[in-house]
């Protein structure tokens, strides 16, 4: 990883520290990616299963909604938005547009929502437990925020040049 990218590392690391966030980086455009194409992001910068309530009961149905369903959205939406998943969880959406070309998004945060369904694994349940409770209007404050902060952080023309 490069020193431009190892700085962005360390601001996400900064950021989930203040903000008590886990930051997953969609990189749809492969802006964040060396010249040959690899990514220079970690697996678990990429993935929100890092979350231990993503990981339980992970299925089809979490690919559904936060890769394809969120992925459409996230190409015309540019404001930040707060979706709830099919476990009962919510998470911040931020997406990521350049010169209105959507380029890929960040999730924030993981809130317990709704009732989960039926049938989910026990430790499902208990990292529900463990997460803090949905509150609409401080998502949306932190939406804005997080999307003024990361708008300086990851803009592409920050990223032109050799890697």
């Amino acid at each position: 990883m490069t020193a431009r990218f190892d700085q962005l590392e360390r601001s996400f690391r900064a950021a989930e520290t203040l903000l008590g966030l886990r930051i997953t980086v969609i990189d749809n455009a492969h802006v964040f990616a060396t010249p040959r194409g690899a990514a220079v992001f970690s697996a678990e910068r990429r993935s929100h299963r890092k979350n231990p309530a993503c990981e339980a009961g992970f299925g089809d149905g979490c690919i559904r909604h936060c890769r394809y369903a969120m992925n459409r959205r996230a190409l015309t939406e540019t404001e930040p938005f707060c979706c709830g998943c099919w476990k009962g969880l919510t998470q911040l959406v931020v997406p990521l547009h350049f010169c209105g070309v959507p380029y890929g998004m960040l999730y924030a945060g993981l809130w317990r929502s709704a009732e989960p369904p039926a049938g989910l694994p026990p430790e499902f349940l208990e990292a529900r437990r463990n997460l803090p409770a949905f509150d609409p209007e401080a998502a949306v404050r932190l939406g804005f925020l997080t999307a003024e902060a990361f708008d300086r952080i990851v803009r592409p023309e920050k990223m032109v040049g050799p890697i």
